[in-house]
């Protein structure tokens, strides 16, 4: 199932095996298309094996399903980092998720 496979994934990332943990987890995402989760770790796995392009496409699916979900400004700071943006843009990316973070944080 999606949860094992996801398990499996984790586990060859955390040993620096990105590349199997990438193909792991598209079998994850095969079975459970739509997960945030799943296409959030393979953004970063993506980025990890240096597919920039594929890490974009999985961001804009990110963006699709979860738009307000707080993760997508760490996932593009990542990118933009993978990128070598300027740093303006990836601080700017930072700024946001700061700002997001400001805003549930006021006390009531």
């Amino acid at each position: 199932n999606s949860v094992m496979l996801s398990n499996v994934s984790e586990i060859y990332e955390k040993t620096g095996e990105y590349q199997k943990g990438y193909d792991i987890l598209t079998l994850a995402y095969q079975r459970a298309e739509g997960s945030r989760k799943i296409i959030s770790r393979l953004c970063g796995l993506a980025l990890k094996t240096g597919n920039v392009d594929e890490a974009i496409d999985f961001y804009d699916e990110f963006m699709q399903i979860a738009p307000k979900d707080p993760n997508q400004y760490i996932l593009r700071y990542k990118i933009l980092r993978a990128q070598r943006a300027p740093i303006e843009q990836q601080i700017e990316a930072l700024e946001e998720y700061m700002n997001w973070r400001s805003c549930i944080r006021k006390p009531v």
